[in-house]
């Protein structure tokens, strides 16, 4: 229901310019929502897709669909500033992002993570917009340790003194077993 009260929400003024001018404001009104309730899909997940869909048309066709492909394999979710980063786009465009799908997405944990509000959202996103699982790890993977190696940079441009022993970078994915030696 929410979603569904989300897409109404969503109504533009171009739904209302094409408003019955012959009819009283509030019976014009009542049959434009009327309309627009009548027309939403009657499955969860095509509702879903039609929010997705709407993201596209506010928000870009690509920057969409790499951050929800982002999200879908992300089950933490993924710090704004880092999704911008992987679409390519501004923290403004990623906040039009999460105000188009609106309950869709939520605030995970402290740490200003966004994620899915839904298992069924993450569901969708996924058959959606994920074709190649690996690939999209891989992004987030090669996105992460360039953003610990910025930091590491800035760190050392900042006047750190040099430790004896090197520091030790995290690995994404975790420590290499002994068998397997160091990541590529």
């Amino acid at each position: 229901l929410q979603l569904a009260v989300q897409q109404m929400i969503g109504i533009d003024e171009d739904e209302f310019e094409r408003m019955d001018e012959s009819l009283p404001p509030h019976l014009a009104v009542s049959q434009l929502l009327t309309s627009f309730a009548a027309d939403l899909p009657n499955d969860l997940g095509a509702l879903v897709a039609q929010g997705f869909e709407a993201a596209k048309t506010r928000c870009g066709r690509a920057p969409v669909k790499t951050m929800l492909s982002a999200l879908a394999v992300a089950p933490a979710g993924i710090d704004q500033a880092d999704l911008a980063e992987l679409a390519g786009v501004s923290t403004l465009d990623v906040a039009l992002f999460r105000q188009a799908l609106g309950r869709a997405l939520i605030d995970s944990g402290r740490s200003g993570r966004v994620g899915f509000g839904h298992d069924l959202v993450r569901q969708v996103a996924d058959t959606r917009y994920v074709l190649d699982r690996q690939d999209v790890h891989r992004a987030l993977a090669d996105h992460y340790v360039a953003a610990v190696a910025r930091d590491d940079d800035v760190r050392d441009e900042g006047g750190a003194q040099e430790q004896a022993e090197p520091r030790q970078r995290p690995q994404v994915g975790g420590a290499p077993r002994a068998d397997q030696g160091p990541d590529p």
